[in-house]
């Protein structure tokens, strides 16, 4: 192998630009009342779970207090009885 030395020439160039900082965005509509509160919730703030799905209707409405989503107790089970025996589950 035989090395040979060798000088490159580089240019530098200074290219003008100009560059604008990204904002993101969040998409959302605001609603805004003047002038009066939205009506009280007036149902439950205590809920016990359920096998079925359960519906706060709070849409539109002022909220008072947290709600309090009570914990699924440790002896919970669906017990069912078929005519001949008793299922646990």
């Amino acid at each position: 192998m035989i090395v040979v030395p060798m000088t490159v020439a580089v240019e530098t160039a200074v290219i003008p630009m100009t560059v604008q900082p990204i904002t993101p965005t969040i998409p959302m509509t605001v609603g805004v009342m003047i002038g009066k509160e939205p009506p009280a919730y007036e149902g439950d703030y205590n809920i016990t779970p359920t096998e079925e799905e359960q519906v706060l209707n709070t849409d539109g409405l002022m909220m008072l207090a947290n709600v309090v989503i009570g914990m699924i107790p440790e002896n919970y089970g669906l017990i069912t009885y078929d005519g001949t025996k008793i299922t646990v589950s």
